[in-house]
């Protein structure tokens, strides 16, 4: 039997891997860059590295952890990452458009809220589906190259 794999046959493989791996860069930069997206505009370095960089992860944790409850079993992966990804984006627009703005330190921290819980929770979900639609490439080996895709994009669009 050939083992030899051409995802580019795969149609699903290129969107799961580019949006996954895209949002996997924008979530790690928003984190990374958190400090230089606030200060700027007058936020201490307090409340851009400690309190909302918070707020992203905990959150994140928390839907993952209710999330986990409603797939486990239900096969609703696809459905879940395609609610989850623009809920994340919209949370990402409203941090975008909320940082610009002084003494705005309650809707930054609903947006980072907003921006990090299907912003995590999304992320082992695309891990998830970038390892079935690669099957009988081993795990390791497919969300190896999701996760450097998603870093060289963090690294070419945010530096």
């Amino acid at each position: 039997k050939d083992l030899n794999i051409d995802l580019r046959d795969r149609k699903s493989y290129p969107h799961i891997g580019f949006l996954g791996a895209y949002g996997l860069a924008q979530f790690s930069a928003v984190l990374t860059l958190m400090v230089q997206f606030l200060c700027p505009h007058g936020y201490s370095n307090t409340f851009a590295s400690s309190i909302c960089s918070s707020a992203i992860i905990g959150s994140g944790l928390v839907c993952s952890l209710i999330l986990s409850l409603f797939i486990d079993g239900t096969e609703r992966h696809v459905t879940a990452l395609k609610i989850l990804m623009p809920v994340a984006l919209l949370g990402s627009i409203g941090f975008t458009v909320a940082m610009m703005y002084p003494n705005n330190d309650a809707i930054i921290i609903a947006t980072c809220i907003i921006y990090g819980a299907p912003g995590l929770a999304a992320y082992p979900l695309a891990c998830e589906l970038t390892v079935e639609t690669t099957y009988p490439v081993g795990e390791a080996t497919s969300t190896g190259i999701f996760v450097m895709i998603g870093q060289l994009f963090a690294g070419k669009n945010y530096n």
